[in-house]
């Protein structure tokens, strides 16, 4: 159960600085190509996660 814990500590703190990276990003470049990078990054994550479900 602690290990859960560790696991949702570790995973919330990715996600704040995977939203402070893009923040970044999104204010410094074009916004367009970045939207279309993220659209396709995450069509080709689900993709690979359809073919392999583990």
């Amino acid at each position: 159960m602690i290990t859960f814990g560790y696991v949702l500590l570790g995973f919330s703190g990715t996600m704040v600085l995977g939203n402070l990276v893009g923040g970044r990003l999104f204010d410094k470049r074009k916004a367009k190509p970045l939207m279309y990078l993220g659209g396709s990054d995450m069509v080709l994550s689900l993709l690979l996660l359809t073919i392999y479900p583990q």
